[in-house]
């Protein structure tokens, strides 16, 4: 899909945020392929898709996360893997409240690669998957408002 300009001048978002000392600042960029993906050319032999950045928008979360923490390690093998997901998951439940990818190709720090989540005050266990690796799931971690809870290596076994 072509961005036109973006490859001059990256892709420009439109949104304003306020910026509060003390909490975590949120932001959801809002992306609406109806608005934002557009189809040109006359017929099907020169037509495309371009990205129109009108369809993408930052818009600043109402909640104040003041009362957030963050849980933070690194994840490590013996065996090569290039992607491993991530997941936060509340005591008592088996929905994750936090996931995201980690690529162990995108760090110079060697086999181990960070991962930080920031999350409200609580318990959470880190759940971590790679192919061809068992999965991970951590002990109880405690998150405290305002501060970092440190999870460690987790190594991953095949």
């Amino acid at each position: 899909m072509d961005t036109p300009s973006g490859q001059q001048s990256g892709l420009k978002i439109v949104g304003k945020v306020d910026v509060k000392a003390g909490v975590i600042n949120a932001i959801v960029i809002d992306f609406d392929p109806n608005t934002a993906i557009v189809i040109t050319g006359s017929n099907q032999n020169n037509q495309k898709y371009i990205l129109k950045p009108t369809g993408i928008r930052i818009v600043q979360s109402g909640d104040v996360y003041n009362s957030f923490g963050s849980l933070t390690g690194h994840v490590s093998t013996l065996g090569n893997w290039s992607t491993a997901t991530v997941s936060v998951v509340p005591q008592a439940s088996s929905t994750a409240i936090a996931a995201g990818s980690i690529f162990a190709n995108a760090t110079s720090g060697g086999p181990r690669v960070p991962f930080s989540s920031f999350v409200p005050s609580g318990t959470y266990r880190v759940h971590v998957d790679a192919s061809g690796f068992l999965p991970y799931s951590s002990p109880l971690q405690t998150v405290t408002t305002g501060n970092p809870t440190a999870v460690g290596i987790i190594q991953l076994l095949k």
